[in-house]
Formats: structure tokens, sequence, C-alpha cells
């Protein structure tokens, strides 16, 4: 079998925008390179700056390059009949693709991925980054970040990876899968072997599941054939198209996966469906930085925890204000400048006209925040990103979980902060994230 290890570099990283700066291919027979084509290309656009920073590839180095219908044919001749490998695999293909559909050609191959191989065939590694895993496993990597040197990188990483299959994960059978489907050929090939949430669509376009795997492709597949029960033949049936947003980790895919699935109420997504939450309680600070909890209706903003009616809502809240010791003017309850009436009869120590330092107070309200959900109240779980060079981060603030985002892997702290996309609260997403703060692998913890 022949493997086609490929690695490219482009001027940004968006499908059909963007174009490729440089490519390298290695003809690998499983024991040594057979052949080899590696060149920079002219994209005829103005290359992005923060990717000149990051691979040192200039608008100047490139302006007297072929473009890519120069060498369209050096690359489907170098890898026709062969498997296509890459790092991060749905990157280097999907442009690739991108490249070939501009010239009107349809460009396939069979895939693997020597990320998620990595993963299954030598577990335990921190990151799976090809900088990182090549510092693990000693393989000298010159000119990171450059199609020549990561793609013979990722060669001496394959070699590792066949010595160690003792599975045969790496197997061409293992490319391909039976399956019937009303999906155009081309949208299954596209398909990316990377973590994210997919969303099938009916043939009047509505979304009717939706779905999160580690491996797309494989998990779509899997839908599409060896189909057993009622439910998944009519559901199969009913299929005409998917699209599929990639995720990097797969706590953000399960996080955004439950998210999607209340917000659109796919038909074939039922059990995982919840009750509408109309009302909740929120955290904030005031101008004089106390603590406040307070009843609101839910608009865009996600709660500490949701309720269907306001007298639930209220009900919780009273109960946590006699369990710690909260002051009513800084639940909503009574106005903020005068003693309210627990602070009259001694039921409180008067935060709401300052008796009581915010220091002291706001060490019960987190105590509280930390009982409602999470042992610390303000954190971020760093993941790695959909990209080498970018982080996935979780935002919990207050005790509440505020969504997730992305960012560049040289983010600061208040990057991270600000990239974070709001999603709501609730009992799913709170599970899922304690569930994966037990494992304390996969993920830096940064609290603040």
């Amino acid at each position: 079998m022949l493997y086609a290890i490929t690695d490219i570099e482009s001027t940004g990283g968006t499908k059909g925008t963007d174009k490729i700066t440089e490519i390298a291919i290695y003809l690998f027979d499983g024991e040594e390179i057979v052949k080899e084509f590696h060149t920079l290309v002219n994209p005829q656009r103005p290359i992005q700056p923060f990717v000149v920073k990051l691979t040192g590839i200039t608008d100047d180095m490139v302006k007297d390059a072929p473009t890519f219908p120069e060498i369209a044919k050096d690359i489907v001749d170098i890898t026709e009949g062969a498997v296509f490998v890459a790092h991060n695999v749905s990157f280097d293909y999907t442009f690739l693709r991108a490249e070939f559909k501009s010239l009107g050609f349809d460009y396939e191959r069979k895939r693997l991925c020597t990320v998620n191989l990595s993963r299954k065939i030598i577990p335990g590694h921190k990151s799976y980054s090809l900088g990182k895993l090549t510092d693990d496993l000693g393989i000298g990597l010159n000119g990171r970040h450059r199609a020549d040197g990561d793609a013979l990188a990722t060669v001496e990483l394959f070699k590792i990876l066949l010595d160690n299959d003792e599975e045969g994960l790496i197997s061409p059978d293992k490319t391909s899968v039976k399956y019937k489907s009303n999906i155009p050929i081309e949208t299954l090939s596209e398909l990316p072997m990377d973590t994210g949430v997919y969303y099938f669509y009916n043939e009047n376009k509505e979304i009717i599941y939706i779905g999160k795997s580690k491996n797309i492709h494989d998990r779509v597949f899997s839908h599409l054939g060896g189909l057993k029960s009622k439910k998944s033949i009519l559901m199969a049936s009913e299929i005409v198209d998917v699209t599929y947003e990639l995720m990097g980790s797969d706590l953000l895919a399960q996080l955004h996966e439950s998210y999607e699935i209340k917000k659109h109420s796919p038909k074939y997504n039922v059990a995982q469906r919840s009750v509408k939450q109309s009302f909740g309680v929120y955290s904030g600070l005031t101008v004089d930085d106390y603590y406040e909890i307070r009843v609101k209706k839910i608009t865009n903003d996600s709660p500490l925890i949701g309720f269907a009616t306001q007298k639930q809502a209220d009900k919780y809240l009273n109960a946590k204000i006699h369990e710690y010791n909260l002051c009513n003017c800084l639940t909503g309850i009574s106005s903020r400048g005068r003693s309210c009436l627990h602070h009259q009869l001694n039921l409180c120590k008067g935060a709401g006209v300052k008796e009581e330092t915010k220091e002291i107070y706001n060490s019960k309200v987190v105590k509280m925040l930390s009982a409602i959900s999470f042992e610390k109240p303000n954190f971020m779980m760093v993941f790695e990103g959909r990209k080498e060079d970018e982080k996935g981060v979780v935002l919990i603030q207050y005790g509440v979980f505020k969504g997730f985002g992305f960012v560049s892997a040289e983010g600061t702290q208040e990057d991270y902060l600000n990239c974070i996309i709001p999603q709501f609260d609730n009992t799913d997403a709170r599970k899922i994230i304690q569930q994966y703060l037990g494992k304390t692998k996969g993920f830096e913890l940064v609290v603040f």
C-alpha cells in the first residue's frame, strides 16, 4: 500500500477563500519514501499577517512560485492510487479539494488522519499537536509550520504508528464504509475525521437530528449503513443533507450538541430535549463591588439556575437567603440604601447599607455559588483547538457556565475571556462539565 503523506500551508484557515502557499507530499510504501514533491505556491492573494508570523512565508517569497493550476497534475499523479495521509487530515484534504474544485476537477482519495490514529494507537500524550507529539517521541522536526518539515515529521510519526498498530487501524479497509444515502457523494467525501457536531436535514431543509462525534466522517457513515432499529431506518430515509461544525475537543462538542438540541428540538433527538426555562437566578456585581443575587426573566444571559416559573425561582432564592444569611437588599426583596427588615431583626449583617464588608459578604455568596455548581466560582478550561495554532476555552464565571470560544494559541488570559460565545447554563451543561472535570486530563485549568 502507498501512502501520500502530505502537508500544506495556506494564506489563512478558511476553505474556499484562503489559498495554498506551500505543499509537500512524500509517497511512502510502508518502509521508505519512494517519491516526493515539494513547492511554494503563488496564491494570487495576500497572506494574512498572523500566518506570515506563524510560517515565515511572505508574499515576496511566493510571487514567482507556480500557481496551483500549474502544479495540479503533479499532485494528481503522485497521489494516484495512494491513501492520503496528514496530521489533521481534514484541513489539508479539504483545502486541496477546494483548489481542485475551482478547476472543475473532483479530487477524491481515501484518507487517514495521524492525529486520530495517534490518539488510538499511542494513547496517553498530553497533546497530539504535531510539535508536542514529535517532541514526546523524539522525532526531529526541522522547519515547524513549513510544509516540507511538517510532512517529513509526519512520515516518521506514521512509521511509529505502523509499528504499534496491533489492532490494524491503518488497514486500507478502515478508510471505506458501505452505506446507502440520499446525501450527495461530494458532501460525504468532504466530511472531516475530526471532533465536532453534525446536523442532518430533510428535504424541507429542517434539522431532524443533531449528534456529536470524535470522528464526524465515520459517525455519519454509521447512521447510513448497517441499520437495525425502525427509528434509525426511518431517520436515514429522510436525510438528504448533512453539515457540521468542528469543535476541537470532545467537551466542546458535547456542550454544543446539548445547546443546539435544546435550541432546535430536532424530531429524532426527543430524549435530549428539556422543559423550557423562563425564569432564572442571576448573579452580578454592584457598582460598589457587592455580589447581587436576583430572579429575572431569562433573555440572552445564562442564569445560575433556571426554572419554569417565577414562583419556583423565588422559592429557591428565598431558601438560599436563609441558608447563607444573605441580605434582602442585595437579592431584590428590599430597596438598597436603607436597612432591610432582616437587618433590623438581626437576621442579616447589613451588607445593603455596607455594615457588612464586601469581602465577608461576597465570600458567603461565592460559597453559595460553589454549592450550586462548581467547586471554584471562576475558572477556564483550555483545550487544543480545531487547528494547531488555536485553543478552545470553556468559561465558568460566578459559578455559572457562560459559554465557550476559540482563540489563538498565543492568546492571553484576557483574550480567552473575550473570545467566549455566550450559551445558556443548564443542568445538562453542568453535568457534562462536572464529569469532564473529574477526568483531570486533556485540558489546562485556569483559575482566576
